[in-house]
């Protein structure tokens, strides 16, 4: 429940971008299996701000000077459709931080759920909050010493959060409301899409299987379940593999060509499949290709798997 939801340059002249040269890759298949050495890195740093609060108070939390998110998109903030709290009881905001950073955060850590629905505004009060069915005012459980409340921002335009920040219940403090604006949470993202090892197809061949049940780590570090991968992308650009690594959240919406398709849980497919404006055909050697495995259901927005496609 909690949110915080790419490819080889095939030119010639893109050639010394990556760290793999010609001479270490591997044959091209048609019948592909992918491993852990064929996925991307991804490394994030979260700092969202505290904010000390007065307990039981009922507290107006505004949204309206934020104009980009913490995934760096433009931002219209009259589009939150959710403002949810959580409370951790037994975390610490710094460890917070580094969990939902990393995607390690459990649901088991979770003492309180509530949400309030803006309906196209911009603010919310603590009393607007609360849970489907229950007769419950949230102000009345805003205490001292019980727990680090963070707020996240949400829409269906993304996977993961606008933004974040920490309520922090406080005796000594005497403000009652949160202003979030751009700083207030920031992500740092370094991703290499150059050291992995490619998979080589041949070229304009749309033929191929691939088969990711013997991935057992994502691309950020974590244990993978194949199963709970259910989509795939391959997308070409005209950009370089470096500049590529700098757009993680928009590598479809920045493709100059994207294809698509839903996955069952056996694992498999065919890339035959893809959906897009024009048939897949294959990939060739005048573009960058990536393709990449997502999960909806976990919580961080960046896929599970990206690779390099090439040609031999």
């Amino acid at each position: 429940m909690l949110w915080f939801s790419f490819v080889y340059s095939a030119c010639q002249p893109k050639v010394s971008d990556t760290a793999v040269q010609a001479d270490q890759l591997p044959d091209p298949c048609t019948e592909c299996v992918f491993q852990n050495q064929n996925n991307y890195t991804y490394n994030s740093v979260l700092d969202i701000a505290t904010v000390p609060l007065k307990p039981e108070s009922n507290l107006q939390i505004d949204w309206s000077a934020l104009s980009s998110d913490v995934q760096g998109q433009d931002f219209d903030p009259t589009t939150v459709e959710q403002a949810t709290l959580v409370v951790f009881l037994n975390q610490t905001p710094e460890e917070i931080q580094v969990q939902l950073a990393n995607d390690t955060l459990q649901q088991a850590d979770i003492s309180l759920y509530v949400l309030c629905e803006p309906d196209g505004n911009t603010s919310c009060q603590l009393g607007d909050f609360g849970i489907l069915g229950a007769d419950l005012y949230v102000p009345d459980y805003f205490l001292a010493n019980q727990g680090v409340w963070m707020l996240a921002l949400r829409s269906s335009q993304i996977k993961g959060a606008h933004s974040f920040a920490f309520l922090i219940p406080d005796p000594s403090a005497e403000n009652t409301s949160v202003a979030l604006d751009n700083d207030s949470a920031i992500l740092t993202v370094d991703v290499d899409f150059r050291s992995l090892l490619p998979v080589v197809l041949p070229p304009e061949e749309s033929n191929i299987s691939i088969d990711w049940r013997e991935i057992d780590r994502d691309g950020l570090g974590n244990d993978i379940e194949p199963t709970k991968i259910d989509s795939v992308f391959v997308a070409r650009y005209d950009r370089s593999i470096t500049e590529l690594e700098d757009s993680i959240f928009d590598l479809m919406t920045d493709a100059d060509a994207l294809w698509t398709m839903p996955l069952d849980t056996s694992g498999e497919a065919n890339l035959q499949n893809l959906e897009g404006d024009v048939p897949f055909n294959g990939i060739d050697d005048d573009h960058s290709w990536l393709l990449a495995l997502e999960c909806s259901s976990c919580t961080s927005p960046a896929p599970r798997f990206v690779t390099r496609l090439q040609v031999p």
